[in-house]
């Protein structure tokens, strides 16, 4: 069916879903409903097209007017979260602490949240894992609550675990990828020894998890770069991505321009050595004359 035969109002188009399921058998499947308005238009006519809703819900409507049949689930239990717990973080960083696992297995956080409207699901992301993000209200109050609140010292203390995995992160990533070439170490107040089934499992494609936090990559690069204490990190990060993305070099450089740490005295002695380094690595990839 062409784009030009699809009705433009629900009602319409809930008219031709039905017409279309009248005379099929199909199992529709409605996941995470959150209440019966929302899946009215896609329920079937006459036929015997079947429907499997899950939700959160007991949606009572679907029991009175349609005659659905609830089954309940329980919960799980506590050894069931651990293990899901271990499959999603690692073993090792469950086994390392054991009394926080067993509390974030308990609280089920991340669906919480959900369920608050405090995340959201990040659907322009790449890569196979799913990605939350606070709602653009919650990172606005946020960030005013941090200012009015926090001194610029407590801010740039919270990014430092932010810029440690990062970069423990992307050096990885760089190792898997180019061999430990020539990259400068970081402050070791920055390095995070992370949990291996973790590292792992998000650099089984080490550029796809760099296409994926590419754009958290050039937050953090400008964060750091707009202080003088920073300025190593947003060259560092900058490195990092640019040694692996040696064909879209030039976006990495400009990564590193964010903020032009390198007009800081901080930035300076960073700036005059990744830049040779990133001129080298281009010229590999230039033609011979």
């Amino acid at each position: 069916m062409s784009s030009a035969q699809i009705p433009a109002g629900l009602q319409e188009r809930s008219a031709l879903y039905r017409s279309l399921l009248n005379h099929r058998r199909l199992l529709v499947v409605l996941d995470d409903v959150r209440s019966f308005r929302q899946i009215q238009p896609l329920l079937p006519g006459r036929g015997r097209c079947t429907v499997l809703i899950t939700s959160r819900d007991p949606l009572d409507e679907l029991v009175s007017d349609y005659g659905a049949v609830q089954i309940q689930l329980n919960v799980m239990t506590t050894h069931e979260a651990d293990r899901m717990l271990a499959a999603v973080i690692g073993q090792d960083r469950v086994a390392a602490e054991p009394e926080a696992a067993a509390r974030l297995a308990e609280l089920c956080l991340l669906e919480q949240l959900v369920d608050a409207q405090l995340l959201e699901l990040c659907l322009t992301q790449t890569g196979p894992s799913a990605r939350f993000r606070f709602h653009e209200l919650l990172r606005l109050f946020a960030w005013e609550r941090a200012h009015d609140e926090d001194s610029a010292q407590d801010r740039a203390d919270a990014l430092e675990p932010a810029y440690g995995t990062l970069l423990t992160l992307a050096g990885s990533a760089h190792q898997l990828l180019d061999g430990a070439g020539h990259l400068p170490r970081h402050s070791a107040r920055l390095v995070h020894e992370l949990p291996v089934d973790a590292v792992t499992e998000l650099l089984a494609d080490p550029l796809e998890w760099f296409e994926s936090e590419r754009g958290t990559i050039l937050a953090l690069v400008g964060a750091a770069a707009r202080h003088d204490d920073a300025a190593a990190h947003a060259w560092e990060l900058t490195a990092r991505h640019a040694a692996v993305r040696d064909a879209q070099l030039p976006g990495g450089l400009a990564a590193g321009r964010t903020g032009l740490p390198g007009e800081r005295p901080a930035g300076r002695r960073h700036l005059r050595r990744h830049r040779h380094a990133a001129l080298a690595r281009l010229a590999r990839h230039l033609p011979a004359p």
